[in-house]
């Protein structure tokens, strides 16, 4: 549970009173690759935040999805800005034709964008650069009245302005998922290598062994082979008796004479 900051108790105790204004508003601070940054408001009033002052003479910024993450979808969401009748950009005119005469205008229409977060902030503070390249602006010489065709059609391409960015995010993940898997089998073939490569070895190995082994049974039986049989060894006995035999008669011959 964390604890109530100073200034959120100051901001609430300022909205008790009867006359204080609560302003709701979505705020965008944009840098641009210039280096110049704007900040916007979808309010219809200008206010100060953090130093900053939010114009309420911006574009609206359509697409921008509000995660406090840093990841996929963030790195890689596109935003549209699409100019309103009164506001501009930086102080000049989005709606300006191609003479330099207050026309009808041109719409800001879909901008890419690249994102950075420093090292020295968390991903809660990481500040997002935008780096705006205008794709299509579409100039017109005349102002259609309020609700007519076009702003149809304006809203129309709008939608597919969006829903071609959403085709373009998800084709990125899918790509990036399949980058992944092939990865993943291609470590899966190296592992299998390795296994086949140790089971050569082993049986390499075991063949050594097992020639080895047939090597010992062959000297066995050689030495097996050589050893005398009970047949030689009986007639072993007899030759050593009949020896006898002879040595005791010379003997008893000796002792008569």
């Amino acid at each position: 549970m964390r604890n109530l900051s100073p200034a959120l108790a100051a901001f609430l105790n300022d909205a008790r009173s009867a006359d204080a204004t609560i302003f709701k508003a979505d705020a965008y601070a944009l840098t641009l690759k210039s280096g110049a940054t704007a900040y916007w408001s979808s309010l219809d009033v200008p206010f100060a935040y953090n130093g900053a002052t939010f114009l309420a003479n911006g574009p609206m910024v359509q697409g921008l999805k509000m995660k406090c993450a840093v990841g996929l979808e963030v790195d890689r969401q596109q935003v549209v800005l699409m100019a309103r009748r009164s506001r501009g950009a930086r102080d000049r005119p989005c709606r300006t034709g191609a003479t330099g005469r207050l026309a009808r205008g041109r719409r800001l229409s879909r901008f890419g964008k690249r994102r950075s977060r420093p090292r020295t902030v968390t991903p809660a503070q990481a500040a997002v650069h935008f780096n705006l390249h205008l794709v299509r602006s579409t100039p017109m010489s005349a102002s259609p009245p309020e609700g007519a065709a076009w702003g149809i059609a304006e809203w129309a391409i709008t939608g597919l302005t969006t829903l071609l960015a959403s085709v373009g995010a998800f084709l990125w993940r899918l790509s990036v998922r399949l980058e992944s898997i092939e990865s993943s089998v291609t470590r899966q073939r190296l592992d299998l290598d390795q296994t086949r490569q140790s089971s050569d070895t082993a049986v390499a190995r075991l063949a050594e062994r097992y020639e080895s082994v047939n090597a010992d049974h062959y000297r066995l039986l050689g030495i097996v082979g050589s050893l005398p049989t009970r047949a030689d060894v009986r007639s072993l006995e007899e030759r050593i008796a009949e020896r006898l035999d002879a040595l005791g008669a010379r003997l008893d011959r000796l002792m008569d004479a």
